[in-house]
């Protein structure tokens, strides 16, 4: 069983290893390891600030031992936007672009993480047809070569501002963004309620909703005169319909997606909820669409007998359609996914919300703010008992699936928005509501460590991935190494022995 005291042990030993490093000058090494410690940051929520310092200063320092500082007089209408995944659909990247269009900027787009498995057509697609834009995707390896090819780009294309749309653990964006003067640092939160690196390179953080704010401020330690909040609307992607499953024909269907994370948590009361849906009605089905481990939902499943009534469909690129096939929306428990969730207002679905109060960082209303009609059902029992009533009343259902797609902020708003924001102002300041968010740092983190001990284990994984070498693990992660060789010597006597072996003939080091 992974705890807090293991977690914070391993994350101040990768410090101590990063610190080592830097002053041995393996500045490559000592940014895999930044990257690890971020990662695991994220993954845990063990650190109650959101954001260390240490991680940041070391980066600061790597960047200035291996690079100039470069001074850049921008060209005030050409704005960079970086971006770590490219996703389609996912985060906050068209939202951004397109409205950096319909404002007549020049884009420089700078890709760092290509992805063979989420797609990036869509992004390329709009860049390539609109004439002021040019595109990078990042080709080096290395975190400091990447850094230099980033530098590079900055110093010929010479913007004024930069839209950062980072992944938690960016490295690169981090020590490019850093050591390059004369560019306005605009962070895009996408992840507010979790840990990530880039404080020391955001000059204006965009919020989307009060709980971002609220962290970034007790959290993080950012300054409010830095933050802005921006709220987001989805995108709807012409994606070809795929089908569903044939169980589905015929049938009502009740929907619901995101990474499978987000329901592996509270002794799976998602799973049950949806067993409750399905039991008022037999013409009712289940549909969820989304990856990651699938294993305890499949488990849940077989256990109950719902193969035919709860069914998996994967990641789907024509999500926005599937979306116009079905009937209801519910959203996802203890984690909500609020992109998903506003593709479905967008169809006119009817969603039923479920969290309960302890669960702050999961509640998007304030993204429905301008009819409030999203309710919040904080009990399984009343949930259940308000779909029933709706469910046999077509007409309350469709009016209350089209006041929520008139409830989110518009295409034309957000473009309007941002422009105020880029010319200092604060338009949705009205939505920022001040509360104490103190509670969320160990209530995230005893639902993601649950997660990790009973249905997703990654730790190791993790671990191992980054360390393969048994040797590595011993002198880099002392503590680690001495529960993985109990554990070992617990179920695996012959791995035991094998790691032993590799210890002390150390030129047997392959894993």
């Amino acid at each position: 069983m992974l705890k807090r005291e293991d977690l914070q042990v391993d994350y101040e030993s990768l410090i101590s290893a990063t610190r080592k490093c830097i002053k041995n000058e393996q500045y490559e090494k000592a940014l895999q390891l930044i990257e690890l410690c971020a990662t695991i940051a994220y993954q845990y929520n063990f650190n109650s600030e959101f954001a260390d310092t240490r991680l940041e200063s070391a980066i600061e320092e790597i960047a200035v031992k291996n690079f100039k500082d470069v001074s850049i007089k921008g060209d005030e209408n050409k704005f960079v936007f970086y971006d770590y995944f490219g996703y389609d659909n996912r985060g906050l990247t068209q939202q951004y672009i397109r409205a950096l269009i319909q404002l007549g900027k020049n884009i420089v787009y700078i890709l760092e993480k290509p992805n063979a498995y989420y797609s990036s057509s869509d992004i390329m697609s709009e860049l390539s047809t609109y004439p002021k834009s040019t595109i990078y995707s990042l080709k080096e390896s290395g975190n400091l070569q990447k850094a230099k090819e980033v530098i590079g780009i900055l110093q010929i294309e010479k913007p004024s501002i930069a839209f950062l749309h980072l992944a938690p653990w960016d490295v690169v964006a981090c020590m490019a963004f850093y050591i390059t003067k004369g560019i306005k640092r605009y962070q895009i939160n996408l992840t507010d309620h979790a840990f990530w690196l880039g404080v020391h390179i955001t000059d204006v953080n965009l919020e989307f909703r009060s709980f971002g704010y609220n962290l970034s401020v007790q959290g993080r330690g950012i300054d409010k005169a830095k933050l802005k909040i921006l709220p987001y609307y989805p995108i709807i992607n012409e994606h070809t319909f795929e089908g569903l499953p044939e169980q589905t024909n015929g049938k009502k269907i009740i929907f619901s997606g995101g990474s499978v994370y987000k329901i592996l948590g509270e002794k799976l009361l998602f799973l049950s909820l949806v067993e409750r849906l399905l039991a008022v009605d037999a013409n009712l089905v289940f549909v969820f669409a989304g990856s990651g481990n699938l294993a305890p939902v499949k488990a849940f499943i077989k256990d109950r007998k719902l193969e035919n009534r709860f069914l998996l469909i994967g990641d789907r690129k024509d999500i926005s359609a599937v979306l116009k096939n079905i009937h209801y929306y519910v959203t996802t428990f203890p984690f909500t996914g609020a992109l998903m969730s506003q593709i479905a207002a967008a169809t006119s679905t009817p969603i039923f919300f479920f969290s309960t109060p302890k669960y702050q960082c999961v509640d998007i209303r304030e993204l429905f703010f301008k009819e409030k009609k999203l309710e919040l059902f904080e009990d399984v029992d009343l949930l259940v008992s308000r779909f029933k009533v709706l469910y046999n009343d077509e007409n309350r259902l469709n009016e209350y699936g089209r006041a929520l797609a008139k409830s989110m902020i518009t295409p034309e708003e957000f473009t309007r928005g941002l422009q105020v924001i880029l010319e200092g102002g604060d338009p949705y300041a009205f939505l920022q509501e001040e509360f104490d968010v103190s509670d969320h740092k160990d209530i995230i983190y005893e639902f993601l460590i649950e997660s990790e001990n009973y249905y997703n284990p990654q730790y190791k994984q993790l671990i191992v991935r980054h360390f393969e070498i048994v040797t590595e693990r011993m002198k880099i992660l002392p503590n680690y190494f001495q529960r993985e060789q109990a554990l070992n010597w617990k179920n695996d006597k012959l791995q035991f022995f094998k790691n032993l072996f590799r210890i002390v003939f150390p030129k047997n080091i392959t894993v």
